[in-house]
């Protein structure tokens, strides 16, 4: 907690040094914060500049309340560009860990954008932590076919969550569970293990999607948020899966339904549902929600906590 502290006061620092240098005046100053410097694998990094509360007086007389920014940022790290997105009256900038990516420490750049200039603020650190260490998985016994099979939808699903966002979101409003009663029953990051040297990690967030005496009958699946179809297949190992863009890089999908409400190419609002659960690809009714972030997977759980 006190690194993050110095970390920010660091970065206010230099956020003063740049503006101060570079010609602008103290009233067009950043606030700028970061949620961590030294995430753990899984985990989202937000960093998000305040907007400026104004008001502005109609003709009527009547005052309206704007928010605005007197300028734009973006930030480069482990190889990617990241753009903001307005969401509650900030820009906000969602940077996604994935949970096998490399602990140790990587290059975050800001680069700050006003009245058609722009500057880079000093380079700073992004520490990524270990929470997920390498596991020893082999997959269960197959025919070559179906593996054939498998492993051409894992590469077909991996190039729609790995492929840029077709969403443009001006405004993003707060995100939601995806279930209306929330019942977690198997969590992100859970070791699944067929042998005790042969285990592999959840990858998503299991929700109860049926709340019967028997757990047979299955409930809607809302979207998280807004968003655009990107993806609605029958898979072998995930069912009948969908995927949607909500801009800034995420992306959630659903796995296991028995029903999709939507095709490929639609526009989805989170407050209507997308699906109903069910068990196919699996021997149980439920919903597995993964969400991604340019392609990185982390904890749903967690996302959800931090931006509802």
């Amino acid at each position: 907690m006190k690194d993050n502290i110095m970390k920010l006061k660091i970065l206010s620092l230099a956020i003063w040094l740049s503006l101060n240098f570079s010609g602008f005046s103290h009233a067009d100053l950043f606030n700028f914060k970061t949620s961590t410097f030294r995430p753990y694998q899984g985990d989202v990094v937000r960093i998000e500049m305040d907007k400026k509360k104004k008001v502005k007086i109609l003709k009527n007389g009547k005052k309206v309340v704007l928010y605005a920014t007197e300028g734009d940022f973006k930030v480069k790290v482990f190889g990617k560009e990241y753009l903001p997105v307005n969401f509650k009256n900030k820009l906000v900038i969602f940077i996604g860990v994935d949970y096998q990516k490399k602990p140790g420490s990587y290059p975050l750049e800001v680069i700050v954008k006003q009245n058609n200039s722009s500057f880079r603020l000093p380079v700073m650190k992004l520490t990524v932590r270990k929470k997920y260490p390498k596991l020893n998985h082999q997959p269960p016994k197959r025919t070559k076919e179906e593996q054939e099979k498998i492993n051409e939808e894992s590469e077909k699903l991996n190039e729609v969550l790995k492929s840029a966002c077709s969403y443009q979101v001006k405004e993003s409003s707060g995100f939601r569970w995806p279930i209306a009663r929330i019942k977690i029953t198997s969590p992100f990051g859970q070791r699944r293990c067929q042998s005790r040297d042969n285990c592999r990690y959840h990858t998503g967030t299991d929700f109860r999607s049926a709340f019967d005496e028997k757990h047979s009958k299955p409930e809607n699946v809302f979207p998280i948020n807004n968003g655009l179809v990107v993806e609605v297949s029958s898979y072998t190992l995930e069912g009948i899966t969908m995927v949607v863009d909500h801009g800034a890089g995420i992306k959630s999908s659903y796995f296991h339904l028995s029903k999709a409400y939507y095709k490929k190419g639609d526009i989805v609002s989170k407050t209507k549902p997308i699906a109903r659960s069910g068990a196919t690809g699996t021997d149980a009714v439920h919903l597995h929600l993964m969400v991604t972030i340019h392609g990185d997977t982390v904890d749903p759980e967690k996302f959800l906590r931090s931006v509802k």
